[in-house]
């Protein structure tokens, strides 16, 4: 895996980009961050999504902003997100509904070119696919619900199916999320992820005073080696949102009081 990021402002917004995919002439990525916004409070300032107690008023600014610094005109298309492992195949004949009627799902695929797709998080892990042969793009919102339920091996499959890509040209993006170091959980939850010993050894540590810490990165990577996708494709921004509540939104780290940031891409057409 390669641990790769760089800090960018665009028009006052701040991203985080990985420097190799900023060098492919066919698709912007990003990883917003929580400067550059109207936002107020717990939310402040670039809250991107409606749900958190925040204004409509200054998560439609922010959203623009967002779009306006990208240098794209349509909006960023989004999924209800639920947890879950349903995948939302976008295309020409659904994206008027679906823009207007978020579909619930937590996982979107696309070859529309010019149609930022994203996820709004703010401690799962979100992640994103690229395939360099035939264009395709996928973005994933993985928690435990959804990793427990291989939202991201699904959504692979799904794109092995519909866009018949080849796993040596997928490249995979990890974005910003909550690190073992922070992420304690009950030992109810670990139960899933008992099942294959060495899948435990690598996702769950126990210190001395008996609490457990899970890797929801390792959990996804597993994921991803089991299609042998080739390491050096794996790209990954090594920072705990949870920690580092300066610059990401944490449920955890900020006791539930908090905004999301997007993990998006679109495909450009020149």
């Amino acid at each position: 895996m390669r641990a790769q990021s760089e800090y960018k402002e665009e028009q006052g917004v701040g991203f985080f980009v990985f420097p190799d995919w900023e060098r492919l002439p066919f698709v912007t990525h990003f990883f917003s961050t929580r400067k550059g916004g109207n936002s107020k409070g717990s939310c402040a300032t670039l809250n991107l999504d409606f749900r958190d107690g925040d204004t409509k008023k200054a998560v439609s600014e922010n959203r623009k902003l967002v779009c306006d610094a990208l240098g794209v005109d349509r909006d960023i298309h989004f999924v209800e997100q639920i947890h879950g492992d349903g995948i939302h195949l976008l295309t020409s004949r659904n994206l008027g509904k679906s823009s207007t009627t978020p579909v619930r799902a937590d996982a979107i695929l696309t070859d529309l070119k010019d149609v930022p797709i994203g996820v709004l998080t703010a401690d799962c892990v979100p992640i994103l696919l690229l395939d360099s042969g035939t264009r395709a793009i996928g973005v994933v919102h993985a928690g435990r619900k959804g990793t427990e339920k291989k939202i991201l091996s699904k959504t692979i499959s799904k794109m092995i199916e519909q866009f018949n890509i080849q796993v040596e040209d997928l490249f995979v993006g990890i974005g910003p999320s909550i690190g073992q170091c922070c992420y304690e959980v009950g030992q109810e939850c670990l139960v899933p992820f008992q099942k294959n010993p060495l899948l435990a050894k690598q996702a769950i540590r126990q210190v001395e005073t008996g609490k457990f810490y899970l890797d929801l990165i390792q959990l996804n990577v597993f994921q991803l080696l089991e299609f042998h996708i080739p390491n050096r494709n794996i790209y990954y921004l090594d920072v705990c949102t949870a920690c580092r509540t300066d610059l990401f939104y944490s449920h955890r780290g900020e006791n539930s009081q908090t905004g999301r940031f997007v993990s998006g891409l679109f495909l450009r057409s020149k």
